[in-house]
C-alpha cells in the first residue's frame, strides 16, 4: 500500500502534468515565432562577410559555439558546499530580477540578462534532484519558497523550468535511498503552498491560452 507522501506525489504529479502541457502550449507559440524570427536573421547574415572577406553564417557560428562548448570547465560536483554556494546565487538572482523589473517595467532587454540567470540557476538545480543525499540540506536552507514563487512568473521559460524541477523532486516512483530524506522535502514542498500555487499558475495558463485563441 502506497504511503502518504506517496498518494500525495501521485497527486502533485498529475498537476505537474497538466501545469506543464499548459506552458508547452503558449511556450510552443512563442518558439514557433522566435524560430520564425531565427531564420529571417540566419538568410541574412549567411551572405555576409567574416573580416577575412569570406563568407560567413550558420556554419562559422556553429563551429565557434562548438568550440566554446569544447572548452568550458567541467561542471562541479554537487555537495553540501557547492549546494549552499548554488542557493546563494539563486536567492540574490530572483532578487535582483525582481528589482530590474520593477525599476525598468517597460524595457524588456534591461531584465532580460537577469531572468536568464535565473533560468539557468533553476536548471542547476536538477543536479540537486539526482542528489537524494543533499534534500535535507536543501530544506534547511530555506530554499523552497524562493523557487515557488517562480511558478506564476511571467517568463514561461522559468514556469516551465520550475515544474519540470518540481517532477523529478516529487516523481513517485523510483526512489532507492532513504524515504525519510524525500518526505522532508516533500513536506517543505507541500507545507509552503505548492499545490495551491500549481492550481492557479494553471488557471493563469488557461486564461493565457484562452485569450490567445481569440
Amino acid at each position: 500500500c502506497f504511503s502518504s507522501s506517496n498518494r500525495i506525489a501521485m497527486n502533485v504529479d498529475r498537476i505537474l502534468s497538466e501545469v506543464k502541457r499548459s506552458d508547452k502550449v503558449l511556450s510552443g507559440k512563442a518558439e514557433a515565432s522566435k524560430r520564425k524570427r531565427d531564420q529571417l536573421d540566419d538568410d541574412d547574415d549567411d551572405d555576409k562577410p567574416t573580416l577575412d572577406g569570406k563568407g560567413g553564417g550558420k556554419d562559422e557560428r556553429q563551429a565557434k559555439m562548438q568550440k566554446i562548448l569544447e572548452e568550458a570547465e567541467e561542471v562541479q560536483e554537487l555537495d553540501a558546499a557547492r549546494l549552499r554556494d548554488l542557493v546563494s546565487q539563486f536567492t540574490k538572482a530572483i532578487a535582483k530580477n525582481i528589482e530590474r523589473r520593477m525599476k525598468f517595467s517597460e524595457e524588456p532587454a534591461k531584465f532580460l540578462d537577469s531572468e536568464m540567470k535565473v533560468h539557468d540557476l533553476v536548471q542547476e538545480m536538477h543536479a540537486v534532484a539526482a542528489s537524494p543525499e543533499l534534500f535535507e540540506e536543501f530544506v534547511r536552507l530555506k530554499v523552497v519558497p524562493p523557487l515557488l514563487s517562480l511558478l506564476p512568473h511571467e517568463n514561461t521559460d522559468i514556469s516551465i523550468e520550475v515544474v519540470d524541477l518540481l517532477k523529478e523532486f516529487t516523481e513517485p516512483e523510483g526512489y532507492g535511498y532513504d524515504q525519510d530524506s524525500r518526505d522532508a522535502l516533500l513536506e517543505e514542498l507541500v507545507t509552503n503552498d505548492m499545490i495551491p500555487l500549481l492550481v492557479a499558475n494553471l488557471d493563469r495558463l488557461k486564461e493565457e491560452e484562452e485569450e490567445d485563441k481569440q
